[in-house]
C-alpha cells in the first residue's frame, strides 16, 4: 500500500487530479455541464507534462541505467501521452493551438535553450511560469470550451486562478530550500521564509477580496472558496523546509480536488 502511495504521488497521477480540480472548478463557475473527455484531455496532459518536467532531464528518455521504479514510471508516462495525443486530436482546432502554446512553455521550462538555460533555471521566474501554465490549462481552455463572451469577472476569476497558484507552490518553494540552487532566486531565497508566508496571506486576502466582484460571491461557490483559503492560509503557516516530503505533495497539492469534492457534497446536500 505504501508502495503504491509512493507511485501515486511520484508518477503525478494526484498532481494532475489537482489540475483536473481546478478545471472542473472552472466548469462551475461557467455554469458548463464538465466534459468529462476534456477532463480526461487534461488530466493525461498534465501527467505527460510534469513527468517530461521531473524525469526528462533527471534519467534521459533512454537511458539504459533507469531503475525498476523509473522504468515503471517512464512506461505509465508513455501510455498516457498516447492517451493525450488520441485525447488532442479529438478537441477544437482553438483549443488545440492554445494547447500547444502551453506545451510549448512546458517545454522551454524544461530543455535549456536560453543560453543553456531553461526558464526553470532563469532567477526568480520558476514560480511564475507554473501559475501561468495552470491558469492557462484550468481557465483559458475551459473558457473556450464554454464558447461564452470574454467578461470583467471571467478577468477576475483568471486573476484569482493565478493568484491560487503561486499561493499553492509556496509550501513546495519553502519545502526544497535546502535543495534549490541559490541562483534559481525562488522566493524563500530571496525573501525569507517568514517573508514568503505574509507574501502568501497577503495574496489569499487579495484573492478574497477580488472574489467580492466577482459574479460567484454570496454563491455556494465562493462560500467554499473563502472555506479553502483558509485551509491554505492555516498550511502555508506549517510549511517549514524540514516539513515530511508529502505534507506539500499531498495535502497542499490536493486542494482544489478538495475543494471541487466539498462542493459537489454540499450542492448535492442543499438541492436534494
Amino acid at each position: 500500500m505504501k508502495n503504491f502511495f509512493h507511485f501515486f504521488l511520484d508518477s503525478s497521477i494526484w498532481v494532475s487530479l489537482a489540475v483536473c480540480g481546478f478545471t472542473g472548478l472552472s466548469f462551475i463557475y461557467w455554469d458548463v455541464s464538465v466534459d468529462y473527455v476534456f477532463i480526461a484531455f487534461v488530466f493525461f496532459g498534465s501527467i505527460t507534462g510534469y513527468n517530461f518536467v521531473k524525469f526528462a532531464t533527471r534519467a534521459g528518455l533512454h537511458h539504459r541505467s533507469l531503475t525498476r521504479y523509473l522504468r515503471a514510471i517512464q512506461v505509465f508516462s508513455f501510455l498516457c501521452s498516447a492517451a493525450f495525443i488520441y485525447l488532442f486530436y479529438r478537441l477544437p482546432q482553438g483549443m488545440q493551438f492554445v494547447s500547444i502554446v502551453f506545451g510549448i512553455f512546458t517545454f522551454l521550462y524544461t530543455i535549456p535553450v536560453f543560453n543553456k538555460k531553461s526558464l526553470r533555471t532563469l532567477s526568480g521566474l520558476k514560480i511564475f511560469i507554473v501559475a501561468w501554465v495552470w491558469t492557462g490549462v484550468t481557465v483559458v481552455l475551459p473558457w473556450l470550451y464554454s464558447q461564452s463572451t470574454w467578461t470583467w469577472d471571467d478577468t477576475v476569476f483568471l486573476s484569482q486562478r493565478f493568484l491560487w497558484v503561486l499561493v499553492l507552490t509556496l509550501p513546495f518553494e519553502i519545502r526544497d530550500l535546502k535543495f534549490d540552487h541559490p541562483t534559481l532566486g525562488t522566493l524563500p531565497q530571496l525573501m525569507g521564509v517568514s517573508r514568503t508566508k505574509m507574501l502568501g496571506w497577503f495574496l489569499l486576502v487579495s484573492i478574497a477580496i477580488l472574489g467580492i466582484f466577482a459574479k460567484k460571491a454570496g454563491n455556494l461557490f465562493g462560500y467554499t472558496e473563502i472555506f479553502f483559503l483558509g485551509v491554505l492560509a492555516v498550511l502555508l503557516a506549517f510549511a517549514t523546509k524540514d516539513r515530511a516530503k508529502y505534507f506539500a505533495a499531498f495535502w497542499v497539492e490536493g486542494i482544489p480536488l478538495f475543494w471541487l469534492a466539498t462542493y459537489w457534497l454540499l450542492d448535492y446536500l442543499f438541492s436534494s
